[in-house]
């Protein structure tokens, strides 16, 4: 092991009222007029060399025990702050005498930090700039808990909070993917690295919960709340809304906490991915305590929203009316949730509703004579006394004294419960969720809910360079077979437990796990055999495969499970040839410099 001595030269701040000269940066090595300090690199010989002469590789190691497995790789991957750093030609101290005197010359290299280059120089803009989009949200949600607030403006907090919360998604993975590519650790208890999981966690519980709100508002607006999926909707509502808050609040605390003891012990200021961090929480856990609404009052709203507007289409007042009477009646004997689910799947049921509700004001009189309820059915019906239901259009063709003999039989109603209001109007919602469009002025807000879980799943767990590798790979494809090939790959990932990923893990462990998954779909749907073996002759046989994973759109079980047994019978196929080949560590030849190493 040596020491390298790395030198930062760093011209003098300029004043703020004046500009940069185009000179600034240059020629820092030859100037007077700078600040210097210097850092230390350590180099460790990772291969023993076998020839006279020839060099063995190396890694450098830097003061924040950041690891680089070349002396190029520290050069452009460093994270110096914004100077020019004077150091050691080719990472070795080397040189010759100077002629006419004795003295020894050190060969250098002077080179940019990288936080001087563009992708450093784009990072630190757009932390910078969804920084200050945080902060106007975060005051926009503050304004509006105390004043009423435009649409408009309310629409604007909301793109700026999913685009920050996707932004933190790709931002913290992409800082843990820097963090683990040089072996620093990314366990949430160092404090860098917690940052950035946290962040990661309010922002992926955050779009949650704005998805899953969504999803719950139009499963009621729809009518459907009271299925299956609308009852798991209501419950991840639910549980959703407490993560969203416990996640941000404990963003904001780590990041507060860790900026302030930063500078107290090491007097450094916070960097712009640690401010944006911080803004990022503070506004999801203002978000999320703003609209911390439970899922009965996401469905409330979203019947009332719709029945208002079923009711104002209606064309006259007297429709309007017989409407409210029919809707009020349904919720006082069936629940305001209930009975509102009865009367968006009738009004779904009417076909013609100019006429059913015609039908219904001349049978009207006859009900309040007899002193009837009346109230709507999810099959378009009227129900009297919540007991006998007909057709109005039955009913309203009857003779006078027909209907008067079948309403004296039924008889007056029993009522047990109070009357409810005849209308119902929504509350403040203006903050609820991550609405896809705001009715009034047409403002789209943000993207499909429904997508929102599966693009942060994505984004967490695969990196940008793994990303250009899925891409590469499946360049060829056409648009709806890359699509379904994805849907198979990650439903196949979903059915693995964590001891199955793990194996996966030790094939390749520097390889992004979902790239694993899809290289393996895709070479078994390629070849209709798992990675290696002979393919068919039909270039189709990838199409004709893929048929195989779909049933009338949706994706078959069956075949997906058998698709994950085979990738997880390859797995245990390989691990074995690999404990057979290396029953214990070996000596290696390096394939770059022909050094010796064991493994």
């Amino acid at each position: 092991m040596s020491v390298l001595l790395v030198v930062c030269a760093k011209p003098k701040p300029v004043k703020f009222y004046q500009l940069q000269p185009s000179d600034y940066w240059i020629d820092l090595h030859q100037r007077n007029d700078i600040d210097i300090w210097c850092t230390a690199v350590f180099r460790v010989r990772k291969c023993i060399p076998t020839l006279e002469g020839s060099k063995s590789c190396r890694v450098y190691i830097d003061e924040n025990a950041r690891v680089y497995h070349d002396w190029e790789s520290f050069l452009t991957n460093n994270t110096l702050p914004k100077c020019v750093i004077i150091v050691p030609e080719n990472g070795e101290y080397s040189g010759s005498i100077i002629e006419g005197e004795e003295a020894f010359a050190v060969k250098l290299t002077v080179a940019p930090s990288p936080t001087l280059g563009l992708k450093a120089r784009v990072l630190s803009s757009v932390d910078t700039a969804s920084t200050l989009a945080s902060i106007s949200a975060i005051g926009v949600l503050g304004v509006a808990a105390f004043t009423p607030v435009g649409p408009a403006v309310l629409a604007g907090a909301a793109v700026a909070t999913v685009a920050t919360g996707l932004y933190g998604l790709v931002r913290s993975s992409l800082h843990l993917h820097d963090r683990s590519v040089h072996e620093q650790s990314i366990s949430p208890t160092d404090a860098e690295a917690r940052g950035s999981w946290l962040n990661i966690a309010a922002s992926s519980v955050g779009l949650a919960a704005g998805a899953a709100s969504n999803l719950l508002s139009r499963s009621a607006a729809a009518g459907t709340n009271l299925t299956k999926t609308g009852q798991a909707l209501a419950v991840s509502v639910e549980v959703l809304r407490h993560a969203n808050i416990v996640t941000g609040g404990a963003g904001v605390v780590n990041s507060l906490l860790h900026i302030i003891l930063k500078y107290r012990d090491h007097g450094e200021k916070p960097t712009k991915l640690e401010l944006f961090q911080f803004t990022a929480a503070t506004l999801f856990f203002c978000h999320a305590v703003m609209s911390n609404r439970t899922a009965q009052s996401i469905i409330e709203d979203a019947q009332a929203k719709t029945i208002n507007e079923y009711r104002s289409n209606l064309r006259s007042n007297r429709h309007r009316k017989i409407f409210d009477k029919l809707s009020a009646e349904s919720r006082r004997v069936q629940g305001a949730i209930q009975g509102n689910t009865e009367v968006i799947k009738g009004i779904k049921s009417i076909i013609d509703k100019d006429q059913y509700f015609a039908d219904v004001l001349r049978i009207n009189k006859d009900v309040n004579q007899h002193k009837l309820r009346i109230s709507m059915t999810s099959d378009g019906h009227v129900n009297l006394n919540a007991q006998h239901k007909f057709n109005p259009a039955l009913l309203s063709s009857m003779s006078k004294d027909g209907r008067t003999e079948l309403f004296t039989n039924i008889g007056a109603a029993s009522v047990v419960t109070p009357n409810v209001p005849t209308r119902i109007t929504p509350s403040n919602t203006a903050v609820g969720g991550y609405i896809e469009k705001e009715e009034d002025n047409g403002i789209l807000v943000g993207i499909h809910p429904g997508e929102i879980l599966r693009i942060g799943s994505f984004l967490v767990r695969v990196s940008a360079t793994g990303a250009e590798n899925v891409a590469l790979m499946l360049e060829n494809l056409s648009q709806d077979v890359y699509a379904n090939l994805m849907t198979v790959s990650f439903n196949v990932l979903s059915r693995l437990v964590p001891e199955e990923i793990g194996r996966l893990r030790l094939l390749s462990p520097d390889e992004d796990l979902i790239v694993q998954i899809v290289k393996f779909v895709f070479n078994y749907m390629k070849h209709e055999r798992p990675l290696g073996d002979p393919s068919r002759e039909d270039d189709n046989s990838i199409v004709i495969v893929l048929k195989e994973f779909f049933q009338d759109g949706v994706i078959r079980q069956e075949t997906i499970l058998h698709l994950k047994d085979r990738l997880v019978g390859w797995v245990d196929e390989e691990i074995d040839k690999r404990r057979h080949q290396y029953p214990n560590k070996k000596m290696l030849i390096c394939e770059i410099c022909t050094g010796v190493r064991y493994a």
